[in-house]
């Protein structure tokens, strides 16, 4: 349900971080997304092992936080130059734009001085086992072996970082399914910055270039923006598939201009239609069979661009021309690009930002029939906030980075629409959140004429101290791209959150999924989670029981894993799934985890042979940081 609800969302917008609504979505979002969550996650807990030292910090390195505005950054460099060196975290609250709320926010990615030694290293070792019964007409069983990951970074100063990630699928023979790394380099003052190696580029809206910072995520209702124009970034996890393998120079050369040039050239697994044509590509680096792993390698990327920005006091404006070819001929809906041949993508794209209002928008193109733009506006009245976005994205437009990877035809282009918000505090301890969402899909192979397609939803949320808040969520929707269900679906969801009784947590969720139209089926879902702490010990459970026929949709929920991992979990059928995680440190520089999984679908009719699975998981990481 929530992959359905996230799945097309493709608009750069804005938060303004001084608003405490928006911080809560926020929170609240990166343990309860979707998948396009993933990098969120991974952004800010890469950000908590390696804060921005505040009384050093550059221009480049305040905008390493992505709920920070570039005026909130020049604001903050502005203070710091006029005051002096920061004594203490408070007093960023003196600082246009800083509420409180924001500086809570920032503690824990942020310190106000580099630690007394020059360089910092880190190593991280993941496995993982896991095995799958399934029971039909033939039982089956699939044990994995074993799965391996690892990750060593070294930093000197705040001006270098090495970093080399290698990774062992299950199934692949080979110790490195996976192997990359990257080298960054930041100048002094920051005006310069260089990246050999695995990196990922975010321009705009994302329309041609993008990763998780141009992705808006309205998880059940609540608009959550990442604003960043653009931004360049070393590969750091395993889970930021889209990645260019190259380089890329950045450079300030006033407050007003900058510019970089970016290259890069990678092979994709892909799915060919004959000898030649590929019509659909794999995750490099995931495979989960032999079918999967004959897949390697068939595709190459070559691919070189450069960008340009301007901005004034309450503007920004930019533009990107990027040239790739491929080693193979695309299939790219009814267009075929031949191999070898160069293709241009160019945006256009512009922010505007004054007290209370943001408008943002983006125009790119691949030639005159592949076109796509996106216009966002917000606006904040009081305690009230609206936003609205249009989309378009015509049937040939194309872009790989940043997108699905899958069917061409599908996901983020080839769709026009129109999403808006609405959500404000009703008193000090209720907020409001309406939402709606209507698209409809360009061109589909055999069908003259395609529905639109419409999605609503709204939430209560009562706070009745700091922590403890309680949650009503309801939603109707008739997009339903991941069910056979021919009605539309109806869902609702009562969540209560209880931190105050510590030093545990309680988190506890119910949702009801059912049709719009009389019919005996319905979906249920129920979660439990229960953490204890104690200091940097900490032991989690989670147990959900879920009910959910073939004919509705199933449930995603992101599951937060081990650290530098997040899993997604989808609910369907009935059965159970539960969860142990624990965190122990056996020093200040070494950190041991484990977490235990078992998905359990019990034996339930399929037409004449009933239908069962058990799903059992052992995740194991050592952490060492000196």
């Amino acid at each position: 349900m929530i992959r359905q609800w996230l799945i097309f969302l493709l608009v750069h917008g804005c938060l303004l971080a001084q608003d405490s609504l928006q911080l809560e979505n926020l929170l609240e979002a990166l343990t309860d997304g979707a998948d396009q969550q993933y990098d969120m996650v991974l952004v800010l807990r890469n950000l908590e092992e390696n804060p921005v030292i505040l009384n050093r910090a550059s221009l480049s390195e305040l905008l390493r936080l992505p709920f920070l505005s570039e005026k909130q950054a020049r604001a903050l460099l502005a203070y710091r130059k006029q005051h002096g060196p920061f004594q203490h975290l408070d007093a960023l609250v003196q600082i246009p734009g800083f509420s409180p709320e924001l500086v809570t926010f920032l503690r824990p990615y942020v310190r106000l001085n580099a630690p007394r030694k020059p360089w910092q290293m880190e190593y991280q070792l993941t496995s993982a086992t896991a095995t799958r019964w399934w029971q039909g007409r033939v039982p089956t069983t699939w044990p994995e072996a074993l799965y391996a990951s690892q990750k060593f970074s070294f930093r000197y100063g705040e001006g270098l970082r090495f970093i080399v990630l290698t990774e062992k699928d299950g199934e692949e023979p080979r110790w490195a399914d996976f192997a990359g790394g990257a080298v960054k380099w930041l100048s002094p003052g920051g005006r310069w910055m260089g990246i050999v190696g695995d990196y990922t580029l975010s321009f705009g809206q994302g329309l041609v270039q993008n990763r998780a910072y141009g992705i808006p995520a309205s998880l059940y209702g609540r608009a959550v923006f990442h604003r960043r124009f653009i931004r360049l970034q070393e590969k750091f996890s395993f889970n930021e598939w889209a990645y260019l393998r190259g380089g890329a120079v950045a450079a300030r050369f006033t407050k007003q201009w900058a510019m970089g040039v970016f290259t890069s050239w990678r092979r994709y697994d892909a799915r060919l239609e004959g000898d030649s044509v590929v019509t659909t590509l794999y995750r490099t680096g995931y495979h989960r069979g032999e079918s999967e792993s004959q897949r390697r390698n068939q595709l190459g990327e070559m691919l070189a661009g450069f960008w340009h920005s301007v901005s004034g006091e309450f503007w920004q404006v930019g533009l990107l021309v990027r040239a790739r070819r491929f080693s193979r001929m695309v299939q790219q809906n009814t267009l075929r690009v031949p191999p070898n041949a160069w293709i241009w993508h160019t945006a256009l794209a512009m922010n505007v930002e004054q007290e209370g209002f943001r408008f943002s928008a983006e125009a790119a193109w691949q030639n005159q029939e592949a076109a796509a733009w996106q216009v966002a506006f917000q606006v904040r009245l009081n305690r009230w906030r609206l936003g609205m976005v249009g989309f378009w994205y015509g049937k040939q437009f194309f872009s790989l980075q940043g997108r699905q990877l899958g069917s061409f035809s599908a996901w983020a282009m080839n769709r026009k629409g129109l999403y808006g918000y609405l959500e404000g505090r009703l008193q000090a301890r209720v907020a409001l959140t309406l939402f709606w969402w209507v698209n409809q899909k360009l061109w589909e192979s055999g069908s003259s004429a395609l529905p639109l397609k419409f999605r609503s939803q709204f939430q209560l949320t009562y706070r009745w101290n700091r922590t403890d808040r309680l949650y009503l969520r309801g939603g109707y929707s008739t997009d339903d791209e991941y069910a056979p269900a021919p009605s539309p679906v109806w869902f609702a969801r009562l969540q209560w959150d209880l931190r105050q009784v510590k030093p545990f947590r309680f988190t506890t969720r119910l949702q009801w999924i059912f049709p719009s139209l009389p019919a005996k089926t319905s979906g249920f879902v129920g979660f439990q989670d229960v953490r204890i702490r104690s200091g940097a010990f900490w032991l989690g459970t989670r147990w959900t029981v879920f009910d959910i026929p073939d004919a509705l949709p199933g449930v995603y929920l992101v599951e937060p894993d081990l650290r530098g991992y997040v899993r997604s979990v989808y609910f369907n059928r009935r059965g159970y799934r539960w969860t142990v995680l624990v965190n122990f440190p056996f020093a200040s520089f070494l950190v041991f985890q484990v977490k235990y999984a078992i998905h359990i679908i019990p034996a339930v009719p399929e037409g004449s042979v009933p239908y069962s699975a058990r799903n059992r998981e052992l995740r194991i990481q050592i952490r060492f940081r000196r």
